[in-house]
């Protein structure tokens, strides 16, 4: 599972619509994400791609913060959509995309706690707690990894923010999305696409 922070903004909405998908080479999270999967051997395919926080940002910058974000009913509707998703997907490994994403998660599960008042990758990568071995969801059956990375639009310019296992930048990430692939039992060959 994939998990961004929003899905899109209402300006660009209706021509998403009448194309009826996202362009993957135009728009800068896909197409960093695809080159970043590729990296690592990761088949798309074999991906559920999702959101945190359901619904459109209002206005023409889908990067912005979702106003309803300060609103526990509308936080409490989409943690529950989540779990929903986890329930019935069942992933083994969740990449949570962004700095946004940790402190949605951090409620859910006592082993990422942690991530409540995490705001910067510092806070993040600190003492490795970027990787979550095996998070319970309370009422869900089984455990899943969970690896926090850089959301792909601002992939670039953040590389430098990122450390683990005494690496740093992108050597650093895709170490720790290589051990969240062993941890989860899925297994990646550099070449080719994951497999089980």
């Amino acid at each position: 599972m994939v998990l961004g922070n929003n899905f899109q903004c209402t300006a660009n909405h209706p021509a998403l619509l009448e194309q009826g998908e996202e362009d993957r080479q135009k728009d800068a999270t896909w197409r960093n994400l695809l080159a970043f999967l590729a990296t690592l051997g990761i088949d798309p395919g074999r991906c559920f791609f999702t959101n945190a926080h359901i619904g459109l940002v209002e206005g023409s910058d889908a990067t912005r913060t979702v106003p309803a974000m300060s609103d526990p009913g509308y936080i409490g509707r989409c943690r529950a959509f989540l779990l929903h998703q986890i329930a019935i997907l069942r992933p083994r490994l969740i990449l949570a995309m962004g700095t946004k994403v940790p402190s949605f998660l951090a409620p859910l599960s006592p082993q990422t706690a942690s991530w409540n008042k995490t705001k910067t990758w510092a806070e993040i990568d600190a003492e490795e707690g970027c990787l979550v071995e095996a998070a319970e969801f309370p009422g869900l059956p089984g455990a899943v990894t969970i690896v926090c990375i850089l959301h792909p639009s601002f992939r670039g310019p953040n590389l430098r923010r990122r450390s683990f296992a005494g690496l740093i930048g992108s050597a650093a990430e895709e170490a720790l999305v290589r051990k969240g692939l062993r941890c989860s039992e899925i297994s990646a060959l550099p070449d080719g696409p994951a497999h089980d």
